[in-house]
């Protein structure tokens, strides 16, 4: 999908999502305090936006697919995406908290946008969440649960803290920069840290957790059924070689 295709539009989401789903094959959110959890299902409105109308959690579903969700105990950090003609030319931090820049009570990334627009997403605190197998994905999609039109949140990055930025092209290198009394405040996200950034103009906004919780959804996968979502920022699969067909509550029909 390209921002010269589907997207060109004067609405800033539509850009956003299209520029980070470009360069990520990922979902960006542009209200990443909306709760998404792994296992979602639902559709795009006309605004493209994504509206939750379920879990297949809460279902049969899982059982009957022999779909699990898969956490990985260990967090990242820090993690940044960014969309094509942006370029990071530095991180870098201030502090006494050891050597490397994440540890500090400041960080800083710096960009460049050479093109028309650039989106950014920053965020901290990061876990990441995956339905598997991937394989049984499919099955679920084109079975009697799914309609052609509704898709599937099979990965998720949730954070603490996160800095969104769609920026128009600059002549100068653009910083966003999270500032912090202490450096443990700054990478969990508290009200006492604080999001800036230096860009002439676009469209920001960024999120602290108060309680180092993973409130926010900024990056998620969604996947639907081929041929149906072309120019939408949607991953297809390919069909199986059967539909499988089961009731309301998730259980086969055999």
């Amino acid at each position: 999908m390209s921002p010269g295709t589907f997207f060109r539009s004067s609405n800033p989401e539509y850009v956003y999502v299209s520029l980070i789903y470009e360069n990520s094959n990922f979902y960006a959110s542009w209200n990443p305090s909306k709760p998404v959890k792994i296992g979602d299902y639902g559709h795009l409105q006309s605004d493209h936006s994504f509206a939750v109308e379920g879990n297949i959690f809460d279902t049969a579903l899982p059982g009957t697919f022999n779909i699990a969700p898969y956490e990985p105990t260990s967090t990242e950090e820090f993690k940044c995406i960014v969309s094509r003609h942006v370029d990071e030319i530095k991180h870098s931090g201030t502090g006494e908290m050891g050597a490397s820049w994440l540890h500090k009570a400041k960080v800083e990334q710096t960009f460049t946008v050479t093109r028309s627009f650039g989106a950014i997403l920053v965020m901290t605190n990061v876990r990441y969440a995956t339905l598997e197998p991937s394989g049984a994905l499919k099955d679920l999609i084109y079975s009697t649960a799914f309609n052609k039109h509704q898709v599937l949140v099979s990965e998720l990055y949730t954070c603490s803290s996160y800095a969104r930025l769609l920026a128009p092209k600059q002549t100068r290198a653009v910083q966003v920069t999270l500032e912090a009394s202490a450096h443990q405040r700054l990478l969990r996200g508290t009200e006492d840290a604080k999001w800036t950034h230096t860009a002439d103009g676009g469209d920001f906004m960024n999120g602290l957790s108060k309680d180092r919780g993973h409130a926010f959804a900024p990056l998620f996968r969604l996947v639907g059924r081929e041929k149906t979502f072309r120019r939408l920022p949607i991953r297809e699969l390919s069909p199986p070689k059967w539909r499988r067909v089961v009731d309301e509550g998730g259980w086969e029909q055999m």
